[in-house]
């Protein structure tokens, strides 16, 4: 099977999502599927569709950069910090 990668910049999360997601979101009772690379980012699996609840647990930055590449029939996001920034979604800075 073969599966479709958003390429992402850490920019489009806030730096408290970043902190959120190093501790929070790496935990097995995460809404997400989220893993560490390194100092790096993140990978977060998209899921084809929300538990119930599921949602108003992940922060809305991160919820809204899931949403897009659910949009773009990704299952997965990869946040690198040298990744590029798409204009159609915010940026924060760090």
């Amino acid at each position: 099977m073969i599966v479709r990668m958003l390429d992402l910049s850490t920019a489009h999360v806030t730096q408290q999502t970043g902190l959120w997601l190093d501790t929070t979101g790496l935990d097995s009772g995460s809404p997400v599927v989220a893993y560490e690379k390194k100092e790096y980012g993140w990978l977060i699996h998209v899921p084809s569709e929300w538990d119930e609840g599921q949602a108003e647990r992940i922060p809305g930055d991160l919820l809204a950069v899931m949403t897009y590449a659910r949009a773009k029939n990704c299952a997965w996001i990869m946040f690198d910090r040298d990744a590029d920034e798409v204009y159609k979604l915010p940026t924060y800075e760090w």
